[in-house]
């Protein structure tokens, strides 16, 4: 009667088989037990294709591939290499020390183990065309140091995992380790932090600057807290904006502006507005107020295209077009003109018009004098004696001044008098001589 033949193609004998043979059939199928549960192979791969040697009812005994509990794949496959193993139920530890991934099959299932260059995979033959990782799932403790766990497509973590030393998460050009030792989650140069489902904010660092991003979404890159403060490493402030407060700016440590409720404030020294181009104020309410510790002493207007310039609240100075015109009094210094110096004499502007009386009189009354005024040598007229002669000529003031252009009036009526009086003295004379 014929042997029969296990999975792992140990020769199963009939009674009577084998006569003088059968020690030695039993010996090899020792060695193929053997091979099968502790045995070991390298195999070295040259191309993208390779199947496990494996013979299924074996004559005689021969040290196979696919027979061995632990197989070790060195060489250059030249590219991804797919090993097709034994299509039996069995377990395989395979060591993958190619330069290239390795694709674990056993016919044509649909399940396959992808195994990096580098790494060991503990793999399950089912005998059903398909090979499926050993450690999918995981469960318990990992007793060892150092442990790596590879190919776990579509793998599941239940409840609670704990590592109590680093930890690295390696990727192309960048790892990110948990490093015990800081306390601390370390992302390698151009490894990037991303948060969002279009990875719209980025965290990360080139190496010489870091950067929080907000790259790839239209949204703000918002930074919350009852107060946002900005500071170099050595904790010198920068900026600060306070909740419901104020939004505050800092020079080497000072705070220099500040927004109030109405504008900004300066904290220190003066305020200096340095550009390199112009220097635009633009008021909307058509008013700009200036001020003293806030005190308004002036103001600029915009009145119909003019320009009011006033004192406090009250106007000084009208700008319309090339004309000014003064509401005041200037009460000290000197205007210099290249054209001539004019005043309002309109009639329309007039009321109450009477001819000055006596005015030869009170021009005799009159003072000329000579004076030294600002070191400089000067010539006019008293404003007190004046106040005393004619007083509407005189303007009143912390210092008196006196209306120069105004004493045209007396002078014109008093020519007018001593004309008179000449052609009277004249006509007197004529008559005497008769």
């Amino acid at each position: 009667m014929a042997s029969n033949w296990s999975n792992l193609g140990l020769r199963l004998m009939t009674t009577g088989e084998n006569d003088n043979t059968w020690g030695g059939q039993t010996n090899d199928n020792w060695n193929r037990m053997e091979d099968s549960t502790d045995g070991y192979m390298s195999v070295a791969l040259s191309s993208t294709s390779h199947t496990a040697t494996f013979t299924t009812q074996p004559t005689s005994y021969a040290d196979e591939e696919g027979r061995q509990r632990v197989i070790n794949y060195t060489g250059s496959p030249g590219g991804t290499c797919t090993v097709t193993l034994p299509n039996i139920e069995k377990v395989y530890v395979i060591r993958n020390n190619t330069d290239q991934s390795l694709i674990l099959t056993a016919g044509t299932g649909a399940a396959t183990v992808t195994l990096a260059s580098g790494f060991d995979a503990q793999v399950y033959v089912d005998g059903s065309d398909e090979v499926n990782n050993c450690f999918d799932q995981m469960t318990g403790s990992v007793p060892t140091t150092s442990q790596v766990v590879t190919a776990l497509s579509g793998a599941t973590l239940t409840g609670a995992l704990t590592i109590d030393n680093d930890l690295t998460l390696q990727g192309a050009a960048a790892n990110i380790v948990f490093d015990e030792s800081d306390n601390a989650l370390e992302f390698a140069t151009n490894a990037k932090a991303k948060f969002g489902s279009a990875n719209d904010l980025e965290i990360y660092s080139d190496g010489t600057n870091s950067y929080i991003s907000e790259s790839g979404g239209s949204g703000n890159l918002k930074l919350q807290g009852q107060t946002v403060r900005l500071e170099k490493t050595d904790g010198e402030i920068m900026l600060e904006a306070t909740n419901d407060g104020a939004v505050d700016l800092y020079h080497d440590g000072t705070k220099i502006i500040s927004t109030t409720a109405s504008g900004l404030a300066n904290n220190s020294g003066d305020f200096v507005l340095d550009v390199v181009g112009d220097i635009s104020l633009d008021a909307g309410g058509g008013d700009i107020v200036l001020g003293d510790d806030g005190t308004q002493f002036g103001s600029l207007t915009n009145s119909s295209s003019n320009l009011i310039i006033k004192s406090g609240s009250t106007t000084a100075a009208t700008f319309s077009g090339a004309n000014v015109t003064f509401a005041g009094t200037l009460a000290s210094g000197a205007i210099t003109s290249s054209g001539n110096i004019t005043a309002y004499s309109d009639q329309q502007l007039k009321s109450d018009i009477k001819t000055i009386d006596n005015a030869l009189d009170k021009v005799s009354q009159m003072r000329g004098v000579t004076f030294i005024k600002d070191d400089k040598q000067s010539s006019g007229v008293i404003a007190q004696e004046m106040e005393k002669i004619a007083p509407e000529l005189v303007i009143d003031g912390e210092y008196k001044s006196v209306a120069y252009g105004n004493i045209v009036g007396y002078l014109i009526e008093a020519v007018k008098e001593l004309k008179v009086e000449l052609e009277t003295h004249k006509k007197n004379c004529h008559c005497k001589e008769e």
